[in-house]
């Protein structure tokens, strides 16, 4: 009864996610429906298609500095897990060597994208998941620790007219950006402009 009376604006995804881990599932359709709810009073829609990539590498499964015992595949999935919240239109990939489709909602979608394993090609997997989308995307978001192995980004992928990419390691060394916005580091910055918008 508390969760759901409890003021969710401005409460940040993963500590909903992080709350129903350390629970054991206990309470976990209240926590999801204010996660979800938090998502509807914090975020104003995000007009357009866009397609949001969660690196499911091994390297993800290193906590994420400075929130405790997050990981960095947990941070990423708190976020795709409210993607269908905040977007109008909306394509969840996860990714290692390659793209894989996701079509789970809510904590569901944040379980698969938390799991993490096996090798890294950002470049591949984002040209495979633009190239099998017939509808155009206005927006790119790749959420990774840019342990990459791939090479170039596809020239539809750069057609793409705002790309972001965020890196929640601290690696000095990442791929080559181009075009892309890049934000180091996992904070609110990620979600919040002025607490109404996603990047």
């Amino acid at each position: 009864d508390g969760i759901e009376k409890m003021n969710v604006r401005g409460v940040m995804p993963y500590n909903f996610y992080t709350a129903n881990k350390y629970s054991a599932g206990t309470y976990s359709k209240q926590l999801e429906a204010a996660m979800l709810q938090s998502a509807r009073e914090t975020f104003d829609k995000l007009e357009g298609n866009t397609l949001f990539m969660v690196d499911t590498s091994g390297s993800m499964s290193c906590q994420l500095s400075g929130k405790g015992e997050v990981t960095r595949a947990q941070a990423a999935a708190s976020i795709a897990a409210i993607m269908n919240e905040v977007c109008e239109f909306t394509k969840v990939y996860t990714f290692d060597n390659t793209a894989h489709l996701c079509t789970e909602k809510g904590f569901s979608l944040a379980d698969r994208c938390a799991r993490s394993m096996g090798g890294t090609d950002i470049q591949r997997s984002t040209n495979y998941a633009v190239e099998s989308n017939n509808r155009p995307f206005d927006r790119l978001i790749i959420i990774t620790d840019e342990q990459s192995s791939g090479s170039y980004f596809s020239k539809e992928v750069l057609r793409i007219p705002h790309k972001y990419i965020v890196n929640v390691a601290t690696y000095q060394n990442g791929i080559e950006y181009g075009k892309f916005i890049h934000i180091n580091g996992f904070s609110d910055g990620i979600l919040l402009a002025d607490r109404k918008r996603v990047v």
